[in-house]
């Protein structure tokens, strides 16, 4: 697949109307002077807004100190929508409304179960070491391939 050109990702970040874009994925935004404010899609807090996007250089930033999520329209549409860099570029390149549709306002949430840590926080090196050789003992002796 060819590389994009860097003139044509520069010219899709200038010319993608960013406020427009973030209100089409459900964001309600609040002018306040020359930039908007919303509530983050990226995170759980629904009483600050925290998400301010700024038109004028085309970039948007969370606030919140858990979230932080900064960037231009391609990467509010790569994080909102699940999408790789060059989906995304291609989404916001074709222009017309693909790229304003509404996503029915979530992020895309991760299927894939988050395991707990195995390890204690307090233990020494040792036997945080000991501890990772036994829980990766346990998971081998469960698995054929790995004890054939």
């Amino acid at each position: 697949m060819a590389r994009i050109p860097e003139t044509e990702i520069q010219r899709v970040k200038t010319q993608c109307d960013l406020v427009a874009l973030v209100q089409s994925r459900g964001v309600a935004l609040k002018q306040q002077g020359s930039n908007w404010t919303g509530l983050c899609p990226f995170h759980d807090d629904r009483k600050t807004p925290n998400l301010i996007v700024t038109p004028g250089k085309g970039l948007f930033r969370c606030m919140a100190s858990g979230c932080g999520k900064t960037g231009n329209a391609i990467q509010f549409v790569q994080w909102h929508d699940g999408v790789s860099f060059r989906h995304a570029f291609e989404l916001l390149a074709n222009g017309g409304t693909v790229a304003f549709e509404q996503t029915g306002g979530r992020t895309k949430v991760s299927t894939v179960p988050k395991l707990p840590c195995p390890l204690s926080p307090d233990g020494d090196e040792a036997v945080l070491l000991d501890e990772i050789a036994d829980f990766y003992h346990q998971r081998l002796a469960r698995n054929p391939a790995a004890l054939d």
